[in-house]
């Protein structure tokens, strides 16, 4: 229906659900108008390309035995102008089905901005931002009871049935969305762990070498900076604390263990000094290295 204030469609009230198993059949040169919506189209076979305000899109699950669902989501928080584009031969099978809600709609259901996660907050705040997920089978067999609804199921009855597994579909999906951006948030978190954590391990194999950062670094494929960096928010120290401190550790359990004199243990730690390591050994220790001796 066309609004005559506005000369644009006017935006519905509810959830549309709706599924379509046929054939492809192009070319359609059609352009149409579309409303505020939040839309996610469950391609279960087959492949369609469509262009909104000349932004290009793909849902992709392929054909046959190869098919693989795909779920793209998308958020149109302007009035659009779509078309479709052949992405198949004519006569290919397409088979998909497509939620949507208009934004009003959605913004009455999920509340204050501020009581939302980031990642939804952010979605739906940006005009076709777009988001593509492989379903879980839960959300497969939810598009499946869409496209085969019990046959006893007639009118209002089956319309019900359908939107409630809809819906359905838009949580689980938002739910993919929060979780991804969760996983890419912590993903820096984790490699830098990793890194810090072969750095360490390549420093406590070569303590008796001459240890630099640039060293490091070539030997742990990192670069300076970030070895530096993400070794003290990982440990807490720095690397050439770090590096200090094993070798005086190293020193001490030479003195315990083997009785070593105060310059072997000295040059054990990498003090040409004897002083300079009495001086550090009782600051880390609380005593003197001449009494650690076995």
């Amino acid at each position: 229906m066309q609004s005559e204030a506005a000369g644009k469609p006017e935006i519905p009230q509810n959830v549309f659900v709706g599924s379509f198993d046929g054939h492809s059949c192009w070319p359609d040169s059609e352009v149409y108008d579309v409303w505020p919506k939040f839309i996610i189209n469950f391609y279960l076979e087959g492949r369609q390309r469509f262009v909104i305000d000349n932004i290009a899109f793909k849902g992709d699950a392929g054909h046959g035995a190869e098919s693989r669902p795909q779920v793209l989501m998308v958020n149109i928080k302007q009035y659009s102008k779509l078309y479709f584009v052949e992405s198949d031969a004519p006569n290919t099978r397409l088979r998909k089905v497509m939620t949507s809600a208009p934004l009003p709609w959605l913004e009455r259901e999920m509340g204050m901005p501020a009581d939302r996660s980031p990642a939804l907050e952010d979605f739906f705040s940006r005009h076709l931002s777009h988001f593509a997920f492989e379903p879980s089978r839960e959300l497969i067999e939810l598009a499946e009871q869409i496209s085969h609804p019990p046959a006893n199921l007639k009118g209002e009855m089956r319309t019900l049935y359908n939107k409630s597994r809809g819906i359905e579909i838009m949580r689980l999906s938002c739910a993919a969305l929060v979780a991804s951006a969760e996983e890419a948030e912590h993903r820096p978190l984790v490699m830098s762990a990793r890194q810090s954590e072969r750095v360490r391990d390549y420093i406590l194999a070569n303590l008796s070498n001459n240890l630099t950062i640039e060293t490091i670094a070539r030997e742990t494929g990192a670069s300076a900076s970030s070895v530096q960096r993400h070794f003290k928010q990982r440990f807490g120290m720095t690397v050439f604390d770090f590096i200090r401190r094993k070798r005086l550790d190293a020193a001490r359990d030479a003195l315990e263990r083997e009785g070593v004199t105060v310059m072997q243990a000295a040059w054990i730690a990498g003090y040409l000094s004897p002083s300079s390591f009495i001086t550090a050994f009782k600051k880390t220790y609380g005593a003197p290295p001449g009494l650690m001796r076995a």
